[in-house]
């Protein structure tokens, strides 16, 4: 596996990839703006962080986010958008590894750093057992009411 930071001519590999953790996510989540998440891919390539895992040239995982504060406070950290290893890398070290770096390009900053939002009720117990290895707390939940098709 290769790691590297990405530039805006992966943009549409990213996509891609999106493009698939949205599948992923069933009918819970919210429809796609393919638009709106180029924008936000764009402004986290210039000015936040954004890590690849590639395999055999593919981009396979990815990690991508910038600094913010929560509404209440002037406190900034990196928080991401996004991190997601395609099922197929899965067996690998992708997700650890782009985490790691993630976090380390936090620790460059003097952030701190705000990590997986779970935005959908598929294993969920994995995920928060994978961010607990990690050596991150939970901070809370999504709640939400059932999606209406409309």
């Amino acid at each position: 596996m290769k790691y590297r930071r990405a530039n805006v001519l992966d943009i549409s590999g990213i996509i891609w990839l999106l493009s698939k953790m949205h599948e992923e996510g069933g009918k819970e989540l919210s429809t796609a703006n393919w638009t709106k998440v180029s924008y936000a891919i764009l402004q986290s390539i210039s000015s936040g962080v954004v890590w690849l895992a590639e395999k055999d040239s593919e981009i396979v995982g990815s990690i991508g986010g910038y600094a913010t504060s929560d509404w209440y406070s002037d406190d900034k950290y990196l928080g991401d958008l996004w991190c997601y290893v395609e099922p197929k890398s899965r067996n690998s070290n992708a997700a650890k590894e782009l985490i790691l770096r993630f976090r380390n390009d936090a620790k460059k900053a003097d952030l701190f750093v705000k990590l997986g939002p779970v935005f959908n009720g598929k294993d969920t117990e994995r995920k928060e057992n994978f961010y607990s290895k990690l050596g991150l707390k939970r901070l809370g939940a999504v709640y939400s009411e059932e999606k209406v098709n409309g």
